[in-house]
């Protein structure tokens, strides 16, 4: 049984990293900036590390509800939280994803830190960008002009 179980349990193991590593249909854009490809690495490692811990979660449940099943006459421990392990486990499994937290968010703050550097001289373009309930508008103050992007029938938009 378990060298069937083999080829299944390497597939569903490789599985989380497809969404991440799919076609552009699938994912995000490839970003233009370099602050933009730091956050879409950052993305991409969020991603992963979610998926592959979904899997190993939802296969330990399946394990568990498979092999301690009632029909097998397998007898719940109720002293489990007692043990060294059970206790331990409490302790152990929230400091590591603690630890997966705080290291992508590290390297998130450091890229935030990138964002909010504001650029300093005079010839700076300001873009003043008001979302309307179903439009945009954009307004250009030093060049007197305003732009409202609004969704039009084909007809109305003109051929481009």
């Amino acid at each position: 049984m378990a060298e069937r179980a083999r080829p299944l349990l390497a597939a569903a193991l490789a599985l989380p990293a497809a969404p991440t590593a799919a076609a552009p249909a699938w994912n995000l854009p490839q970003p233009a900036t370099p602050v933009a490809r730091e956050i879409f690495a950052i993305h991409t490692l969020t991603g992963t590390i979610v998926a592959v811990l979904t899997v190993l979660v939802f296969a330990v449940v399946l394990f568990a509800a498979w092999r301690f099943r009632r029909s097998r006459g397998h007898q719940p421990d109720l002293a489990f939280h007692r043990g060294r392990f059970g206790a331990w486990s409490w302790l152990v499994v929230p400091v590591l994803v603690l630890g997966i937290d705080l290291t992508i968010a590290g390297s998130a703050r450091e890229t935030l830190k990138k964002l909010w550097v504001v650029p300093r001289g005079d010839d700076l373009l300001v873009v003043r960008v008001t979302g309307h309930q179903w439009w945009w508008e954009y307004e250009y103050p030093d060049l007197g002009i305003r732009i409202e992007s609004r969704a039009l029938p084909q007809e109305q938009a003109g051929a481009h």
